[in-house]
């Protein structure tokens, strides 16, 4: 279990990445929003 989440941090962290390096703000708020539920 330990492996899958933290296999979702790091996807989200990409996400959050190429959103912030693409200047795509949506992408950048999705990319928070699923870090946060991947994290709770």
């Amino acid at each position: 279990m330990t492996m899958l989440y933290s296999k979702l941090i790091v996807e989200e962290m990409e996400e959050i990445y190429n959103a912030w390096y693409d200047k795509d703000i949506i992408g950048l708020i999705d990319g928070y929003i699923d870090q946060f539920w991947v994290m709770l």
